[in-house]
């Protein structure tokens, strides 16, 4: 089902979903619990030249650059 899913356009996908009476696909859902289990969540930085993620411990606080 999941390799079905990569190869369907977005509003296929969602509508493959809606008749299997789901929001989200099976991998999806494994890395949404997975980060719950682990206690992680994503930080975003962005600035002029990109902008990445990081997976951070939930409660972590960003660190503060030198004024």
């Amino acid at each position: 089902m999941e390799a079905e899913l990569i190869e369907l356009p977005e509003e296929e996908r969602a509508e493959f979903l809606a008749g299997l009476g789901v929001e989200e696909g099976g991998l999806q859902s494994l890395i949404r619990a997975t980060y719950s289990l682990l206690g992680l969540r994503t930080y975003f930085t962005t600035g002029e030249k990109e902008t990445r993620a990081w997976t951070i411990k939930a409660g972590m606080t960003a660190p503060r650059r030198p004024v």
